[in-house]
């Protein structure tokens, strides 16, 4: 199901986005800690790029995708857009993507311009408030560090694939992932953050809101996906999350 996209969208314009960063949004979604206490949300600016290593006998193809590079601006009301690039082994631009996060109407994907916009996940609104993830309590710990001098707990996940994440999660920043690094049969990857600056962002950044169909079929296959996993509680919290949203589109029409 479709609906057309009308939103005040105000001061904006969330891999998270195709393929891997899309599966690696939702992947984290479903593995993010339960909270440990709430903080104020911080306004940042963030940079981040994304490597991987195939294996040895693997023969890339022209426009098969090498490497990304992101900005995220996120404003302490919780509203955010995120830009994405990525390029070919040659270093081509390959595609581009935006990530939309609007308080109180959802997060939403934008591959192509033409749209549609692909419904990820509900967002609440008035959130000035966001969960500590308290990484020690954790069932995944593994160890304390630091990246671009924000103090991080590695929480360490287990994939049916055989894949393991390693996930570097802040605390201090909403709980932001500022570093994955992956370990699966088909190669390596990592994605860390190399530029993080705190503050609310500029207006300009965020520009006009896109009046666009919004595609639900993406989180109707997650859901599918979870039941076929066995994961039904999730499935259900899925479900509930579509006909909510659903629901208040079609309210606006």
């Amino acid at each position: 199901m479709r609906h057309r996209f009308f939103s005040s969208f105000r001061a904006i314009a969330m891999v998270v986005l195709v393929g891997g960063i899309v599966s690696a949004g939702f992947a984290y979604v479903l593995r993010k800690p339960e909270p440990a206490s709430v903080s104020r949300l911080k306004g940042f600016t963030m940079r981040s790029k994304s490597s991987g290593s195939p294996p040895m006998d693997h023969k890339p193809f022209e426009k098969e995708i090498a490497t990304s590079e992101s900005v995220r601006y996120q404003r302490s009301d919780g509203t955010f857009k995120e830009v994405t690039k990525y390029f070919s082994y040659k270093g081509k631009l390959v595609k581009k993507d935006l990530l939309i996060g609007i308080p109180g109407q959802g997060v939403f994907a934008l591959h192509d311009p033409k749209g549609p916009l692909v419904f990820l996940s509900s967002f609440p609104a008035n959130i000035p408030l966001t969960a500590d993830p308290g990484g020690h309590s954790h069932r995944n710990f593994l160890r304390d560090d630091v990246v671009q001098g924000h103090p991080v707990y590695v929480l360490r996940f287990h994939e049916e694939d055989g894949t393991i994440f390693d996930d570097y999660v802040a605390p201090d920043l909403d709980g932001q992932v500022l570093k994955t690094v992956s370990d699966s049969p088909g190669g390596c990857s990592v994605r860390e953050v190399t530029e993080l600056v705190e503050g609310d962002p500029d207006n300009s950044v965020f520009g006009p809101p896109p009046s666009l169909l919004v595609s639900y079929d993406l989180f109707k296959w997650k859901i599918a996906q979870a039941e076929e996993a066995g994961n039904h509680e999730v499935a259900e919290g899925m479900r509930q999350m579509l006909n909510e949203q659903i629901s208040r589109e079609m309210q606006k029409e």
